[in-house]
């Protein structure tokens, strides 16, 4: 434990309430701040802004495979989660879920899993199927506990 913790993101508190931190596996942070839209990528020095998208439909969370996919949940008028392509604007939905996506994870499987806070489940989806509704419980109900 570092008892001097480093400032990740010099940005104004205000304009960007962070929900999602996520580093891969060189390092790289990226965070999500739904209240404004908006994905950070930070490389080298943590408080070096690299990379910004914005104008994004109230991103929850992102997750990063090993291979470089990225992927956001977004809750809009329908919650999903959408693979964003490098260098891109554009972004093909992955997954259709019922709720709000608090988390994300891949695994080495390439199996797609979400957190639905509200709905105390997480869904998983293979993400080798092509099928946006093929969606199952990996755990929980629809109670707390």
């Amino acid at each position: 434990w570092v008892a001097n913790g480093t400032t990740l993101a010099n940005l104004n508190p205000q304009s960007h309430t962070f929900t999602s931190v996520f580093v891969d596996e060189n390092d790289k942070i990226y965070a999500t701040a739904q209240n404004s839209g908006f994905l950070g990528i930070w490389t080298g020095r943590p408080t070096n802004l690299s990379t910004e998208m914005s104008n994004l439909s109230n991103p929850t969370s992102v997750v990063v495979t090993s291979s470089g996919s990225l992927y956001i949940a977004m809750q809009n008028a329908n919650e999903k989660v959408v693979k964003r392509f490098d260098n891109s604007s554009y972004s093909v939905v992955v997954m259709n879920v019922t709720g709000l996506c608090y988390s994300l994870f891949v695994d080495h499987s390439n199996t797609l899993y979400c957190s639905l806070e509200e709905k105390h489940q997480v869904v998983k989806k293979q993400l080798d199927d092509d099928v946006t509704h093929n969606v199952t419980i990996a755990a929980g109900s629809e109670n707390p506990g």
